[in-house]
């Protein structure tokens, strides 16, 4: 069976969009098993769900080069780290 492959991982500080405070973020850079890419992202809260944005490799990439300080790679199966 194959599964999730989380390759790359970004912490960050961002915004909250309804008070005046910045939160922790995670970013996931995911190859799913079908063969897509996608980058997941924490919501504001712990209780709140990851958010998937399906992108194209060249938006991978590009992703990669634009947060490369901030991104930790980490190859992980089943898509968590």
């Amino acid at each position: 069976m194959q599964r999730d492959l989380t390759f790359a991982i970004r912490h960050y500080l961002a915004s909250h969009p309804t008070m005046p405070v910045l939160v922790p973020v995670t970013a996931r850079a995911v190859r799913k098993a079908d063969g897509t890419f996608a980058v997941f992202e924490s919501g504001y809260s712990p209780d709140e769900p990851e958010t998937e944005i399906r992108c194209s490799i060249d938006q991978i990439f590009q992703w990669l080069r634009e947060w490369s300080s901030t991104i930790k790679f980490a190859c992980v199966n089943g898509g968590k780290a």
